[in-house]
């Protein structure tokens, strides 16, 4: 028999609880999932066949040295020992190292009356936050192209993740990545592969339920979409997406990112066999650890991320072989808390420089018009083109003053000092930073060989200056062809010395003379030219005997004016210290051990402007004068 049951209501705090665990716990965890960025970019079980690096972080590695990072060829031997992969540091990038600038072509969709979303001037703000994020991380700049489009379409604003194919495709620029700003989505952000098509196009949500609109977290996002576009995976990718899972940790053996860096494919991975795991799983890139999957919303915990930025290494346990997951909560491609994101590994670099140039960039660059040196105290216009609505931030060399028109496209500088520097012009929007070089005619660089054979003819030269006139004199060799030009034949005479001194005196310049000087140590240049003294010693003939005491000429500091290190040569067997003075006296560097023959100083720390190298032996001491020019 069925017996009808009404029970009794709740008590009234068992009604509080439940109005608590019904509407305030959801808010709590929705809130915390907010603060995660989700990305909407997924690829596709076989999308890592059309990654032209997969599989590949020896190449990655070349790239990063064929762009003068500073970087060990054996760096990917070197991860076995590291206690944590590493970040990409200011530090490794050198003052050859190759410089990136991309531009942005930016897409805001608002309601259809023309409400809501961030406006132009904001999205000048986002593009500032995201340049501070890859500047020290990648040497990699943005620049926004001047013309914003704002469209007025409530289904692209409101419902971003349905009409993403749409506006993508529809809405493109070529030659820049594409940002589209929607209001609402089911994402944070989504981006495209640079295989795809379209590609170089990413969508980026700007109103956060609960936060409100933050410009800085919508930079992290649009950071993260845009290292997508770039051909990055998220740190925590299953790499060739078995059984379309969603996290690395879900993966089976054959399938799933080991935290061993060495660790490689076992004879069951039949296509895969005896490949490093971390090239072939996970995000496939050995410098980015194991990322378990920082959140899944159906997991319990959801995020492995503490409140501090800490990973729970108690939640998140083991990958498959027992090792507990430690990867780096910092990444800005994996999924912490916008506020913990803001490193790239190299590898990471690596694989978007080599990708940038698929973008095909062919925006026309800023010529900075004006005079390409300066004398002391003189002035002179500088100007690039006007552009309406645009304005123009310029920076000066230490030696050379602004005196008027920062904003404008024109200035007027004065000359502190004739020893040249880099003009610096960046516009607003519309073109990358605009570099002009003024030569240092305080001391007229003189190009050629550093180290030459003597009884061997050799071309020098210096840059040209309209009306000027060049007198070149040769200590221990002599001018063949070219005096009183800007390039000259010299050929070099045998001396005990070693050496080769040659001079150049600049008139009709400034108002007074003009001096430059390049010490040629006698020896064998870099090949492929013709060698002269490794031959000798194979055949065991003599370099000569040097001297026992030494002038002041007879010291070799070169490159004069230099950029990042310099050489010390010493042509005798005497021990020098060597300290390193400002034009105030001040002691930067000093090296009380001593050294013989050859000292290389590391300069790249310093500022531009005058030094003293002071060098001292047991017997003699000797004061040489050093330019540092960028």
């Amino acid at each position: 028999m069925k017996l009808n049951f009404t029970p009794p209501p709740p008590p009234p705090f068992l009604k509080r609880f439940f109005l608590v665990f019904v509407f305030i716990i959801p808010l709590i965890t929705f809130s915390q999932s907010e603060e995660i960025n989700a990305c909407g970019t997924k690829a596709m079980p076989d999308g890592y066949k059309y990654d032209k690096f997969y599989g590949d972080n020896h190449k990655l590695v070349d790239i990063l040295l064929e762009n003068n990072v500073d970087i060990d060829k054996d760096y990917l031997e070197q991860l076995d020992n590291m206690d944590s992969m590493p970040f990409m540091e200011e530090e490794m990038f050198k003052y050859t190292s190759t410089h990136y600038d991309i531009p942005i072509k930016a897409w805001i969709y608002r309601n259809n009356n023309g409400t809501g979303n961030i406006s132009t001037s904001q999205v000048y703000q986002v593009v500032n936050y995201l340049n501070n994020l890859f500047a020290s991380n990648t040497n990699i700049n943005f620049y926004l192209l001047c013309d914003i489009s704002l469209i007025n379409n409530s289904s692209y604003a409101n419902n971003g993740e349905l009409y993403f194919n749409d506006y993508v495709a529809n809405n493109k620029v070529q030659g820049a990545i594409n940002v589209h700003f929607v209001i609402n989505s089911s994402w944070k952000g989504k981006g495209t592969w640079p295989w795809d098509n379209p590609n170089f196009a990413c969508a980026v949500e700007t109103e956060y339920s609960f936060i409100g609109t933050n410009l800085v977290q919508i930079a992290n996002t649009t950071a993260h979409e845009i290292g997508h576009t770039l051909g990055l995976y998220h740190t925590h990718h299953p790499g060739r997406r078995e059984n379309n899972f969603d996290l690395n940790e879900q993966c089976g053996d054959c399938y799933q990112e080991a935290v061993s860096r060495s660790k490689r494919q076992g004879i069951a991975c039949v296509s895969t066999f005896d490949r490093k795991k971390c090239e072939v799983n996970g995000d496939f890139l050995c410098d980015t650890a194991a990322d378990p999957g920082l959140l899944y919303p159906l997991r319990i915990p959801q995020s492995y991320v503490l409140s501090d930025c800490e990973f729970d290494e108690v939640s998140a346990g083991t990958d498959n072989w027992g090792d507990t997951w430690t990867p780096t909560i910092e990444n800005i491609m994996d999924y912490a808390p916008y506020s913990c994101r803001n490193v790239f590994s190299p590898l990471q670099v690596a694989k978007m420089y080599g990708y940038i140039n698929d973008i095909g960039i062919n925006y026309p660059t800023l010529n900075i018009s004006g005079p390409n040196y300066l004398c002391t105290s003189n002035t002179a216009t500088y100007s690039v083109p006007y552009q309406s609505g645009v304005t123009f931030f310029w920076e000066m060399p230490y030696n050379m003053n602004l005196i008027s028109g920062q904003g404008t496209n024109s200035v007027v500088v004065q000359s502190a000092g004739n020893y040249g520097g880099t003009i610096k012009v960046t516009p607003s929007c519309g073109n990358r930073t605009a570099k002009k070089i003024i030569l240092n005619i305080q001391e007229p660089a003189i190009e050629g060989y550093d180290q030459a054979c003597p009884l061997f003819t050799y071309t020098y030269s210096t840059p040209f200056i309209a009306n000027a006139d060049y007198e070149w004199t040769v200590t221990n060799g002599y001018v063949v062809s070219g005096q009183y030009t800007n390039q000259v034949q010299i050929a070099l005479t045998q001396s005990s010395s070693q050496q080769t001194i040659i001079n150049l005196e600049l008139t009709n310049v400034c108002s007074y003379s003009l001096y430059g000087q390049k010490i040629v140590v006698h020896g064998d240049p870099p090949p492929p030219a013709q060698q002269c003294f490794s031959q000798q010693e194979k055949n065991g003939g003599s370099l000569g005997k040097q001297k026992s005491f030494i002038s002041d000429k007879d010291i070799l500091l070169y490159p004069n004016p230099a950029s990042t290190a310099i050489n010390i040569i010493i042509p005798n067997e005497e021990k020098f210290s060597v300290t390193l003075l400002d034009i105030t006296g001040r002691n930067l560097y000093k090296n009380d051990k001593g050294f013989q023959r050859h000292f290389t100083l590391d300069v790249q720390s310093y500022p531009e402007g005058m030094y003293i190298i002071h060098l001292v032996s047991k017997y003699q001491t000797f004061s040489k004068r050093l330019i540092l020019k960028r």
